[in-house]
């Protein structure tokens, strides 16, 4: 019996697909239902006289207020690919996000930005954060220097204490890797997503060879066949 060559290719691609779901961990919560973010939402925290609301297209999984924090687990603003976790405190202030998200470049970042009403206190936390950069606050687009009206703890909490109100704050994460000269490194993430790029590119080119090389010997097997049909004949 011939062997279809369009079998063999769907075949083949249905296994390579398999692969990469199987081999690569995949960051989004297939398993959980994702909530759309309504801009009617007002996540309070009473205790502090604080309010958070978000403008932004985007889902989460989970919201849930520990200890004077709101936190959002697996937050995906529609124009990042990655989810994030963030957790924001606010205190005698109210804070609208307009995005938090991330960028793939040259120089990966990680961005958010709000807007303010109400001399107050805003704390912030976003994570998975690669080790190895440095944070850059701005007020109304000026540029403000770490301790001049902000800070940043050493577990990654962005405390913002002198943003006038009415006033568009950008916090922006910038990740240096080594070759740039950050002060850290990604040798703590495990190997998979160290060298995630390297491990899908070696998959692709290896599905490609061996779908080649198999289409190949289908059809050789078939013209074989086909020739000793004819020498029959």
């Amino acid at each position: 019996m011939l062997v279809n060559k369009k079998t063999v290719l769907i075949f083949a691609m249905v296994l390579l697909a398999f692969a990469l779901v199987t081999v690569i961990p995949v960051r989004v919560a297939w398993a959980q239902s994702t909530i759309a973010i309504p801009s009617s939402n007002n996540f309070a925290i009473p205790a502090l006289n604080g309010n958070i609301n978000f403008d932004l297209n985007g889902t989460y999984t989970q919201a849930s207020l520990e200890n004077m924090t709101w936190v959002f687990a697996n937050l995906q603003d529609n124009s990042s690919l990655l989810p994030l976790e963030l957790r924001v405190s606010v205190q005698n202030c109210n804070v609208t996000i307009f995005y938090c998200r991330t960028f793939n470049g040259t120089v990966p970042t990680t961005s958010l930005r709000y807007f303010v009403e109400g001399q107050g206190i805003q704390s912030f936390k976003i994570a998975p954060i690669l080790q190895g950069g440095e944070w850059s606050v701005s007020f109304n687009r000026t540029f403000i220097g770490e301790d001049e009206g902000w800070a940043v703890s050493s577990d990654g909490v962005v405390t913002v204490t002198q943003a006038p109100s009415g006033s568009n704050v950008t916090l922006t994460y910038f990740f240096f890797p080594d070759l740039l000269g950050g002060n850290g490194s990604n040798s703590n993430l495990p190997f998979y997503e160290k060298h995630s790029v390297i491990i899908v590119t070696g998959i692709a080119v290896a599905a490609t060879l061996s779908v080649t090389a198999l289409v190949t010997f289908v059809s050789k097997k078939n013209k074989q066949k086909l020739a000793a049909r004819n020498d029959v004949w």
